[in-house]
């Protein structure tokens, strides 16, 4: 049994500009193999697509009729220029029966593989000389003083300002101090190096920064795994109206959602409990 289907995609401009009034838009209808995790550039890059709705347009619809056999397909709509913001809706008319959906999962937290890797031998030494340095009487390290220390420990790149160390120190029991431990400091800044990996692993484009799409797959690489509403509303808050974050960003992302899913963990609250993980971040991401 064949499929004929016909698609149809309607698109407007979120450029501040204004200066193009309409997005040139394509479909490409790409088959998979089964229904699988989140693709990546390399799906992309090994796949031809089996239709398209031919060249670019600068109209507000597009539309294409395909003929494709019984599969799995990924529909993208696609810009002619890179990066450009815009949104747009999809209408699918078909002759036989078909199933459309998206990913459907349960938000989920595993950082045990981020957290449990011992600091760099080459990061100790110059921890301890830093910390010795910076520690306050109390020989512990506020926000500003971990802030100095991040900085002079990571490359320029890589550097983290002040908000993001503060919600870095909300993830470690600090008995209300919020002042870090030596102990405390060397699992952050370990932890930092394992996001900073990362980072430059889903950075594709060696941009220095993440599109909401390689963040996604980011945060399921540092045991953070979010759904597209989820990813929705934390690409709102921490991407505060850039296309594309940088390191910092995302490393806020992973404290906020670290902190977040602890607080879900420690809730006693049957209502809360039934509502559940996804009520739960949708809820507090917005404040």
């Amino acid at each position: 049994m064949h499929t004929y289907t016909h698609m149809c995609t309607h698109t407007h401009t979120l450029s501040r500009t204004h200066t193009h009034p309409m997005l040139r838009t394509s479909l490409l209808h790409m088959q998979l193999q089964d229904n699988p995790a989140p693709l990546g550039q390399s799906f992309f890059s090994t796949n031809r697509p089996v239709a398209r709705s031919g060249k670019y347009q600068a109209v507000r619809g597009v539309r294409r009729k395909v003929h494709l056999d019984p599969g799995h397909y990924v529909i993208v709509a696609s810009s002619f220029r890179p990066n450009q913001q815009g949104d747009f809706y999809l209408r699918i008319f078909t002759k036989t029966g078909n199933h459309l959906g998206g990913q459907e999962f349960t938000c989920s937290s595993n950082l045990m593989a981020v957290e449990s890797k011992p600091v760099m031998q080459k990061d100790r030494s110059k921890l301890q000389k830093l910390f010795d340095q910076e520690a306050g009487a109390d020989n512990r390290l506020d926000a500003v003083e971990f802030m100095k220390l991040v900085n002079s420990v990571f490359d320029k790149d890589y550097q983290l300002p002040l908000d993001t160390c503060r919600q870095l120190i909300l993830t470690e029991d600090t008995a209300g101090r919020s002042r870090l431990t030596l102990l405390q400091t060397e699992k952050l800044v370990s932890m930092l190096r394992s996001l900073q990996s990362i980072f430059l692993q889903f950075d594709e484009d060696s941009s220095g920064t993440m599109s909401p799409f390689e963040l996604s797959l980011a945060l399921e690489a540092a045991g953070l795994k979010c759904d597209g509403e989820v990813m929705q509303v934390l690409w709102e808050r921490a991407g505060a109206g850039e296309l594309h974050l940088p390191f910092h960003r995302f490393v806020s992302c992973v404290a906020r959602l670290r902190v977040l899913f602890a607080l879900y963990e420690s809730e006693s609250s049957t209502e809360v409990k039934e509502r559940g993980i996804h009520a739960w971040l949708l809820k507090f991401l917005v404040v």
